[in-house]
């Protein structure tokens, strides 16, 4: 993530969250870093830095092995000869269960202030082996957003159907994915509402203050379908009905313009996706949608 006076915060990690501020204004040299711990694995951060204000958001991402659970099968291509062959992973499952909103109010002075908000959870919905079937819900974060009040947006879905495979969501009807928005202060408190039986989202804030939601739908790693819906920046419960857009296929990531990551504030949404995993992965699609 960059902020305006062209600092660049990076951070990821499974066993803990590192990372590290690089300083435009000093030949972009090491200004801070360091790391947070995690009592289990958490993956996938959305990253945030305003202000000298940082935020992250993740979800759980680490393996239960157990041979009461399922494994898979998985292609592989060998990078030297080119041929494809057939690898059996070991029984385990991996629980995503909750999402996780990081917030540390200054960074460069406090760098181990570091404050956690649970922002989904579907623990409850956990049934581990050896009492259980090792079935359960998913969640999962989809993006994180600073709109130009000073609120943060932090997007998430969940869905409850029990699922005993070694991804949940492989074995989960898409119809009872449901899609979040949070919006608060930095650090909290949020205002939670549901978007509507959707997977993953997009927000974009254009010059004229609304907020655009670009609305996934399907599988992950294969989208369905994508949809559009818009509302006022601070009337959050009022958005307009969701629309369909063409993406040309199935799709899997989808970006768009934030200014997190060095993007500008526009009149419209600029995003671009590529082709769904075991489909045409390596094709890259742009679109632009015009606010009218």
């Amino acid at each position: 993530a960059i902020d305006n006076d062209d600092r660049i915060l990076v951070g990821g990690g499974l066993e803990q969250l590192s990372w590290y501020v690089l300083d435009g204004a000093d030949n972009f040299a090491c200004a801070a870093r360091g790391e947070l711990r995690h009592d289990r694995q958490r993956g996938y951060h959305f990253v945030l830095f305003n202000d000298g204000q940082a935020h992250t958001l993740c979800s759980d991402d680490y393996f239960l092995p157990g041979d009461d659970y399922p494994n898979q099968q998985v292609r592989l291509r060998d990078p030297a000869t080119g041929v494809e062959k057939t690898v059996e992973t070991p029984c385990g499952i991996y629980p995503v269960l909750r999402v996780y909103y990081y917030h540390n109010p200054d960074l460069l002075t406090r760098p181990d202030d570091w404050r956690m908000t649970m922002i989904g959870d579907v623990a409850d919905s956990f049934r581990p082996a050896p009492a259980g079937d090792g079935a359960r819900g998913t969640s999962d974060q989809q993006d994180l957003y600073l709109d130009r009040q000073g609120q943060v947006h932090l997007l998430y879905y969940e869905n409850r159907q029990p699922s005993r495979e070694v991804w949940a969501g492989t074995g989960q009807d898409v119809a009872n994915s449901r899609l979040y928005h949070a919006v608060g202060p930095p650090g909290g408190p949020f205002e939670h509402r549901c978007l509507g039986a959707f997977n993953g989202g997009r927000l974009v804030q254009t010059r004229d203050g609304r907020c655009h939601y670009l609305l996934t739908r399907g599988r992950r790693s294969a989208a369905e379908s994508l949809w559009y819906c818009v509302g006022e920046a601070g009337d959050w419960a009022r958005l307009s009905e969701p629309v369909p857009l063409d993406t040309g296929g199935p799709f899997w990531h989808l970006f768009v313009n934030a200014p997190r990551f060095g993007g500008h504030v526009e009149d419209g949404v600029d995003a671009y996706w590529h082709g769904p995993l075991g489909g045409d992965s390596n094709l890259v699609r742009y679109g632009q949608l015009t606010a009218g």
